[in-house]
This record gives structure tokens, sequence and C-alpha cells, in this order.
């Protein structure tokens, strides 16, 4: 027999199984908990983003307010 039949057989057999109302609570408990702990908000990942974005934008800052070098300006000159 083929082992994929014969699992399709145990699991038609196993839906025909009946489960105490406690059993079945306990069941979505335990279900609820792992979901829980997946939906769980890591305040890390946000932290390091966070501080990336911030010497991001510090940095860019810096270099938009930098003097041009060797004293020239964006600025054309001025008229006499």
């Amino acid at each position: 027999m083929d082992p994929n039949k014969q699992l399709d057989d145990f699991f038609q057999q196993m839906k025909d199984v009946g489960r105490s109302p406690k059993a079945r609570q306990e069941s979505l408990a335990k279900l609820r908990e792992r979901l829980q702990k997946k939906k769980k908000f890591h305040l890390a990942p946000a932290f390091i983003s966070f501080g990336m974005l911030i010497v991001a934008a510090l940095l860019f800052l810096t270099w938009s307010t930098a003097p041009a070098p060797d004293g020239q300006s964006g600025v054309g000159p001025e008229m006499p």
C-alpha cells in the first residue's frame, strides 16, 4: 500500500475520534499562547532602525551645511 494512501486513511480515522470539551479548550489555549508569542513586539530591531535613521539624518545635515572646500561658496560673485 502507498504510504500516502495509508496516511490519508489514518487521518480519516482520526477525524472520527471524539475529543472532550476540556481537551479542545486546552488545545485552543495552547494555540493562542503560541500565537501571542509570535505577535510579541521586539524592541531591539525598532531601536536599531531608529538609531540608524538618526545617524543618517545627522550625516546628511552635516554634509549639507558644511562649508565649500577652499573657501569657495556656491554663491556667484558679488556685484560692486
